[in-house]
């Protein structure tokens, strides 16, 4: 998926409105009294009882005076008085200009899921991508026989693999800038026998962080590739373990998030979330759990996480590798990545399996069937009629999932992938039945 953020760019929904509240002038109030003047003049004429000439001349010329006065008012002397009221004026402008002066929030739509499929046991692993509404595939890369996907990374149009193995044994990333149409190396090590544990794209898809393992028994050491296939990495820091699992990478926010393991024995349980500081070359923790199993999403800009913390497991062990860490009810941790401050911003009692954040600002969690968004009520933005086993995009205005039942081992049965479009409430079935299907990410435009 898109990073789970992109689901973002993180700032679709804040508007500045409330200047439209400032009216508070009566225009009718401004022009009340005008018509006075002429029930004046009506009662000043009916007073005399007697006929005389004289009082007639000068009740006239009177009259004629006072009508003379009342026209004057209203034509000359208060032109503004039929206008708008001036607060009037300035507050309707003052709202154009603030509402104008907003960056424009884009739509961003998913465009082509881009995936690895294999059949079982053979040595032919491909890159294809499909069309999010639906249509034929199309074969993106080939691998050669012994090279495995360890990695992969997906920013708006740009796609970014680690395929290491091969015969003989060595280390390419390979680069797309325009959704898969081509691919390019960008960085090669041959004859070698690296693991990259994690790859990201950063938020403005300008630069790559690369996660590598030189030994199985070496520390991890994470470092920038350039994009231009010069090869010229650069070192950013090294990790105490052996393994590094990268949540995000901005460039903005000159920072990248990541947790620690052991790559090549029990992996990353997920207990500790660190923060690395690019320009201070500083690395702090973020947040420190008990349990461990935590979910987690970062906004695109690398601002904000959002973290699931669960109660601990009391049930019966599961069959195969591995097992439950946690079990409901889970508490939603929002933690500001530069200042460490956290807050809970929601808790549940369903079984939250993923969290991430839609279009980079408003947080949401999977849970079985359901893709829940975080607010203070929370809403099921879509409802699957099978098991979700992965969310691999969710926006504004669709969802991408991938359905059915894993069994213990992580096989999945009844697979299929399909694009939900929250505008029209349709369900596009992408592909089905490939089980052997790994979701490498849902490129977007804007």
């Amino acid at each position: 998926m898109d990073e789970k953020q992109d689901l973002t760019a993180k700032a679709d929904n804040v508007q500045a409105s409330n200047s439209d509240n400032n009216e508070t002038s009566n225009p009718d109030n401004e022009i009340s009294q005008l018509g006075q003047p002429s029930t004046a003049i009506s009662s000043s004429a009916s007073s005399p009882k007697k006929f005389n000439k004289s009082k007639v001349y000068v009740l006239t010329l009177i009259g004629l005076i006072a009508v003379g006065v009342v026209l004057w008012l209203l034509v000359f002397n208060n032109p503004k008085k039929a206008e708008a009221p001036v607060s009037n004026v300035t507050t309707d402008t003052n709202s154009a200009q603030v509402t104008s002066n907003q960056p424009a929030q884009k739509k961003i739509s998913a465009d082509k899921i881009i995936y690895a499929y294999s059949n079982s046991g053979a040595n032919d692993l491909k890159i294809y991508s499909r069309s999010a509404g639906g249509g034929d595939k199309k074969e993106l890369l080939n691998f050669t026989a012994g090279e495995i996907m360890e990695s992969y990374s997906v920013r708006g149009q740009s796609i970014a693999l680690a395929i290491t193995g091969g015969s003989p044994k060595g280390l390419k990333i390979m680069f797309s800038s325009d959704g898969g149409v081509t691919f390019k190396p960008i960085y090669q090590k041959a004859n070698s026998e690296l693991q990259v544990t994690s790859l990201m794209l950063s938020d403005d898809a300008t630069s790559l962080t690369m996660a590598l393992l030189e030994t199985p028994a070496s520390k991890n050491k994470v470092y920038e590739v350039p994009l231009d296939g010069s090869g010229s990495i650069k070192e950013l820091f090294t990790a105490a373990t052996a393994g590094v699992a990268m949540y995000s990478y901005s460039t903005k926010a000159s920072s990248i998030v990541f947790s620690e393991g052991c790559w090549n024995c029990d992996g990353f349980n997920n207990k500790e979330i660190f923060s690395y500081d690019i320009n201070a070359k500083a690395r702090k923790s973020l947040y420190q759990s008990p349990i461990g199993g935590l979910s987690l999403g970062v906004t695109s800009d690398g601002t904000e996480m959002i973290v699931a913390e669960g109660s601990k497991y009391t049930g019966p062990p599961s069959e195969g590798l591995g097992g439950p860490i946690t079990q409901p009810p889970y508490k939603f941790i929002s933690v500001n990545i530069k200042s460490g401050d956290k807050k809970q911003v929601g808790e549940t009692n369903d079984k939250v399996q993923d969290v991430a954040y839609i279009s980079n600002v408003q947080p949401y969690y999977v849970s079985d069937k359901k893709v829940v968004e975080l607010v203070s009520t929370p809403v099921t933005k879509f409802e699957a009629d099978k098991q979700i086993s992965e969310a691999a995009y969710v926006s504004d205005t669709e969802v991408v999932v991938a359905t059915g039942v894993a069994d213990a081992y992580g096989y999945i049965k009844d697979y299929s992938l399909s694009t939900f479009k929250l505008t029209d409430k349709s369900i596009i079935k992408v592909l089905e039945g490939d089980q052997q299907t790994t979701i490498i990410g849902v490129t977007s435009t804007k």
